[in-house]
């Protein structure tokens, strides 16, 4: 199991962990995806495009033991904080799935209220 410190993360890094733990994968700088990825935050899954194209694409997947720490501490951020670094699941994403076919709820959005 990976222990997530949020704290040891850069402001980037924070932002790209959240947008990968909502389902946002694609367009991040790959320095950022090789840094987490180098601590277990986040794992690459090689993907081949429909029609049996020979070209395959990198997906990004937050395990789940990382997004649910990744979801206590989107959580227990301060009510008086508008935007964290990382970015929390909108009730409309609340529950993903994972490229493994995982589905995940973000608990944020059951112990946080919004204004």
């Amino acid at each position: 199991m990976n222990t997530l410190d949020m704290d040891a993360l850069t402001n980037r890094q924070r932002e790209v962990l959240g947008a990968i733990a909502c389902g946002d994968d694609q367009h991040h700088h790959r320095k950022v995806l090789k840094a987490l990825a180098d601590l277990g935050l986040i794992v690459e899954h090689r993907v081949r495009l429909a029609d049996g194209l020979p070209v395959e694409i990198s997906r990004w997947e937050v395990p789940l033991d990382v997004h649910i720490q990744w979801a206590e501490w989107c959580a227990a951020q301060p009510d008086d904080v508008e935007e964290v670094d990382a970015p929390c699941c909108t009730p409309a994403d609340a529950t993903h799935t994972l490229p493994n076919g995982h589905s995940v709820f973000c608990r944020n959005e059951m112990t946080k209220e919004r204004s």
